[in-house]
């Protein structure tokens, strides 16, 4: 069954959104180096294969956010900036 039909009553909106497309990489960690160092180089080396886009990377925490940022921020890639998004 559908939502719509589980609910009758609900007001049923729609959006025609835009897609985008999307590249995914998976660079698998050695055993020696902590995830939060793997995910900084893996970010560094991504964006050295791009000259435009964008780079969406999904951490667990505020603090992982916040860490990778400043560690982006201490250490510039390009014109690539570090924008925190919480949700």
């Amino acid at each position: 069954a559908t939502l719509v039909n589980l609910i009758p009553n609900a007001e049923l909106i729609e959006s025609k959104g835009r897609t985008f497309p999307v590249t995914v990489h998976y660079l698998p960690p050695d055993r020696t180096t902590d995830w939060l160092t793997h995910t900084i180089r893996s970010i560094r080396h991504i964006a050295s294969q791009y000259d435009t886009g964008d780079i969406l990377v999904f951490l667990p925490g505020s603090q992982e956010i916040r860490t990778i940022q400043d560690a982006l921020e201490q250490a510039p890639i390009g014109t690539y900036r570090a924008v925190p998004l919480y949700g």
